[in-house]
């Protein structure tokens, strides 16, 4: 009785390449390549791609949006967002925002919605410092955190006032 031999191992048919196939690999590239062979795929048919993905939507357009409507929490997406970006808790939004009255840290108006809500944070250090409106929160990136330039702003301003 005879041994089967193995078959010859597959190679990796990007150019230069030399790394094994994984048995099955359907591709003929390595992992390392396969985005390369999808991308090149897609530029060759990518209006056919685009239509059978447009179609697809206008075919399932209302499961979709009924699907994505019921999963999608915005409270949760914005616990989320502020962990990521400021690496603060609810609680301490809540707390911030309880401690300031509801009112914008600078100009003290009060906030109308969630949305203009923003962390005011150290660009040094990332440490969050209070809750501010949009507008507030634009005129301090502007000016780069600098109080000088602040003071100077205001001063100029103030020059012109009668």
């Amino acid at each position: 009785m005879t041994r089967r031999q193995a078959p010859e191992p597959r190679i990796c048919s990007h150019d230069g390449c030399a790394a094994r196939l994984n048995y099955g690999n359907a591709w003929g590239v390595c992992r390392h390549h396969r985005s390369d062979v999808r991308n090149a795929q897609y530029e060759a048919n990518r209006e056919a791609v685009i239509a059978q993905s447009k179609a697809y939507y206008q075919e399932h357009r209302q499961e979709i949006l009924e699907r994505k409507a019921a999963t999608y929490d915005a409270a949760a997406q914005r616990r989320k967002y502020l962990a990521w970006k400021y690496g603060v808790t609810p609680e301490w939004f809540e707390h911030a925002l309880a401690a300031q009255g509801n009112l914008c840290a600078i100009c003290r108006l009060p906030f109308m919605n969630t949305k203009d809500t923003h962390v005011d944070h150290d660009h040094r250090t990332g440490e969050p410092r209070r809750i501010l409106n949009s507008k507030c929160n634009t005129a301090l990136g502007l000016m780069d955190d600098d109080p000088a330039r602040l003071r100077a702003a205001a001063d100029y301003l103030e020059s012109f006032r009668q």
